[in-house]
């Protein structure tokens, strides 16, 4: 695309596991975090609150080297805190209430000129709340680049008809096989019970460019601008599976690494599912070590960058 700067809005908080120290988390911080590692320069737009978890992540995305300026803090909201559960290695989450990120006010993505944006990734969680859903769609009337969107469904911080209309404007659309199910199965589009025929139609009906499929232990899909399926095999893992937070995240964030440089579909794909199959080999859903995206780079030819 182009060297402007990949936005990022939503939320950023802490995943707490039973018997582990809280790490941090988000998708939009999961993913910006990914992409800073890999040498991109990526604007998060979010809040935390005036307590020391907050201070605790903005000391982290310094030490990270990640510009803080649109994260802003907020008295008043607590900072974003998920406690989650395995069931093996599969999360279950629950998300507290009326949290900072509910909150993100204007300032904090206004002083953005949408020219300067290449790409807008967005998820759902910080949709929730009516405050941020405001700021985010003040910013989106001026914006007219290509927008990521990254469903995330967490009950019961979704519905379905809302959710439905964020999907307007969108450039690409990434989701998990459930989701795809989930929201779009009793939509009244066809689909006779095949899951491909069904990401079809929704391309089709909302007038998306891509859409994203990942499936687990099967692997992904995408379905491209020409309404060509790529499809990737997941790997092996070359360790024992820790946990699966932020595996899909993992995913978007070299989706988006590869869609602002110009890759094509195979080669995102294989690059994006060995970078998630990696992350679930780890306890949390980034890896605060630079050899690890130093090494990815080094896999994928990527110094120097593209």
């Amino acid at each position: 695309m182009s060297d402007q700067s990949v936005v990022l809005f939503g939320e950023v908080l802490f995943d707490c596991f039973p018997g582990h120290d809280p790490v941090l988390g988000g998708a939009p911080f999961n993913v910006a975090w990914h992409l800073h590692g890999f040498g991109e320069h990526p604007v998060l737009v979010s809040a935390v609150g005036d307590d020391e978890p907050g201070q605790n992540i903005l000391d982290k995305l310094q030490t990270w080297g990640m510009d803080t300026r649109s994260v802003v803090t907020l008295a008043g909201h607590a900072t974003g805190v998920v406690n989650v559960t395995l069931e093996g290695a599969e999360p279950a989450y629950a998300i507290e209430p009326d949290r900072a990120y509910d909150h993100i006010p204007d300032t904090a993505i206004g002083r953005l000129a949408p020219d300067s944006v290449c790409l807008l990734y967005q998820g759902t969680l910080a949709l929730r709340n009516e405050e941020s859903r405001r700021t985010l769609t003040g910013w989106r009337s001026h914006y007219a680049g290509p927008v990521f969107m990254d469903l995330n469904l967490r009950d019961p911080w979704w519905e379905p008809g809302m959710t439905l209309e964020w999907l307007t404007g969108i450039h690409t659309l990434k989701l998990n096989l459930n989701e795809l199910w989930q929201l779009f199965g009793d939509s009244g589009l066809d689909h006779s019970g095949d899951w491909r025929q069904l990401a079809i139609a929704v391309r089709q009906h909302y007038n998306l460019v891509n859409i994203l499929v990942t499936r687990g232990a099967e692997g992904a899909s995408a379905l491209d601008s020409e309404a060509t399926w790529h499809d990737i095999s997941a790997p092996s893992l070359a360790q024992p599976a820790v946990d699966a937070v932020g595996a899909g995240d993992a995913f978007s964030a070299i989706s988006v690494l590869g869609l602002k440089r110009g890759w094509d579909w195979p080669t995102i794909l294989e690059r994006a599912q060995q970078f998630a199959s990696f992350i679930v080999t780890q306890r949390g859903a980034v890896c605060s070590d630079p050899a690890t995206y130093r090494d990815f780079k080094a896999l994928w030819a990527l110094n120097p960058p593209e």
